[in-house]
């Protein structure tokens, strides 16, 4: 099984936040 190191959450997070924050930029 694949396990997730931190730096690759943390990634994925960062990722994540930036899909976020350009959907909600319209508002």
């Amino acid at each position: 099984m694949h396990q997730i190191s931190k730096e690759e959450q943390q990634q994925t997070g960062t990722a994540m936040l930036d899909e976020y924050c350009r959907h909600y930029s319209d508002f």
